[in-house]
């Protein structure tokens, strides 16, 4: 019998890793990872492994702290989290601005028997995020 309840822990290490291919690691062939704060689905561990990629290429020092989680014995698991990380470059449409964020977000998804991620969603507060990283007085 899989231990789903070791997931959240590995997640959340692995989007505070640069390391892409470890995080791609986490997830089934066929996974889908809806970013709900930009409203994109990634469809596949190649489309996800790549935005993991490209959103560390943006905030090289992302982190993902956990601040209460809970998996369920059929390979369910909820996360919430509290991100930080300096924005670079170019992220969401955004140029790099240099500046720090830190923003809460929820973390909802699904394994599969062998403890695989097959559907996986974030929600955050984009304009929470977005305030930050371009009106923010420093």
């Amino acid at each position: 019998m899989t231990d789903f309840t070791t997931m959240p822990a590995r997640l959340a290490r692995a989007w505070s890793s640069p390391d892409s291919g470890a995080f791609g690691s986490l997830f089934a062939g066929d996974a889908t990872y809806t970013d709900f704060g930009n409203g994109l689905t990634y469809r596949g561990r190649a489309a996800i492994t790549a935005w993991h990629h490209s959103t560390h290429a943006a905030v090289p020092d992302l982190a993902a702290r956990i601040e209460d989680s809970f998996t369920t014995a059929d390979g369910k698991a909820c996360m919430l989290l509290t991100w930080t990380g300096t924005h670079m470059t170019e992220l969401l449409g955004m140029p790099g601005t240099g500046r720090r964020f830190t923003v809460g977000a929820a973390t909802v998804f699904t394994m599969t028997p062998d403890g695989l991620i097959s559907r996986c969603a974030d929600y955050y507060n984009l304009p929470d995020l977005e305030r930050q990283l371009v009106h923010r007085l420093d």
